[in-house]
């Protein structure tokens, strides 16, 4: 692009900017290279695998809610410690919701046989929690996961001290919030929603066409985004089918490889928008990511969770386990700008 100045020479500005965006990578700290690799840890055992994977089967098809956990103190395995957590839980709740009359609590702590991925995991707990009044259950309830999966760091080392950095959770709000603050109280630990970025949400959905069957790649996976600064519950999505992510996925990853680098993922993301741009006409430079949902994968950048496949489910909790629960303040945020 070119003009004339007042002297009738030649200015040249350059190429016109591009129609679609650019990125920015911001931190408040020195800013790092596209540096980030993820490697998925294989298990030691090839006959692990089978273990896990059944374990598995009982997050699979339930919708859960993600929090992080820092590491418990004053915890232990035995079975006369979980006994006694479940008792004094009981009993701190039915004095917390003394204001409701009859209603009786039972909870329960308990080891996840197998619930790991790899010898450096702490066992998972699950700890189970179901009301009833008058005699009859009451549809009050809560169930949380506690698990360290893939983990890539030593074990602590300290004794009590035991980290399970993922909390997946259901249950009714008002008992989950209850639970959660005595839990922290009893352990001296943070419980704290997690809430997933854009480029997180990327990440993950990197490992969708990996475990896709052939006879869904016909199916729609939808991307929900919203638009900041416009206030609206709503937003609006955009749809693809299982095969269009599937091709655009193999163009960029070698699908021998373990390892996901964060260049692909920055392809994956500008190839779904200019085929977003190009079918729809829009242009999602200044829109959020907020959820994928398909057939087998429901994820919202909320810290939601569905997933109905086990393959899917091992990839997706490695990747959270390994980074969206570590607080990392000189990552690099991802931020999209439209020009």
């Amino acid at each position: 692009m070119s003009r004339e100045d007042e002297s009738g020479n030649q200015i040249d500005h350059g190429a016109p900017p591009s129609p679609y965006f650019h990125r920015l990578l911001t931190s408040i700290h020195t800013p790092r290279p596209d540096r980030r690799s993820i490697k998925f840890v294989q298990p030691h055992d090839s006959s692990d695998e089978s273990e896990y994977s059944k374990a598995l089967e009982d997050i699979c098809g339930k919708s859960w809610k993600l929090f992080r956990v820092s590491p418990l103190h004053r915890f232990e395995y035995s079975a006369i410690r979980l006994r006694q957590y479940g008792k004094k839980l009981r009993e701190y709740l039915s004095v917390l919701k003394k204001s409701k009359e009859d209603m009786e609590y039972q909870a329960a702590f308990s080891v996840v046989d197998d619930l790991t991925r790899v010898p450096e995991d702490y066992e998972a707990i699950k700890v189970k929690v179901t009301c009833s009044k008058n005699g009859a259950a009451y549809n009050s309830y809560y169930e949380g996961l506690f698990i360290s999966w893939g983990s890539t760091r030593p074990p602590i080392g300290l004794k009590g001290v035991v980290s399970l950095p993922l909390l997946l959770c259901r249950g009714t709000a008002g008992l989950t919030n209850a639970v959660h603050a005595l839990l922290a109280n009893f352990f001296d630990c943070s419980i704290n929603r997690l809430v997933l970025t854009e480029e997180e949400v990327f990440w993950l959905s990197a490992m969708l066409p990996a475990v896709c069957p052939a006879s869904r790649r016909n199916s729609r996976v939808e991307f929900h985004y919203s638009v900041p600064g416009i206030e609206t519950q709503g937003g609006f999505s955009v749809y693809c089918t299982h095969q269009t992510l599937i091709d655009l996925w193999k163009s960029i990853h070698d699908d021998q490889k373990d390892e996901l680098l964060y260049s692909e993922i920055m392809t994956l993301q500008d190839g779904l928008m200019e085929h977003v741009y190009c079918v729809y006409g829009v242009n999602l430079g200044l829109c959020r990511l907020e959820k994928i949902i398909s057939r087998d994968l429901y994820l919202a950048s909320n810290g939601v969770l569905k997933v109905r496949s086990t393959t899917l489910a091992d990839k997706l909790l490695s990747f959270i386990c390994t980074v969206s629960v570590i607080l990392d303040c000189a990552t690099p945020s991802l931020c999209v700008q439209g020009e």
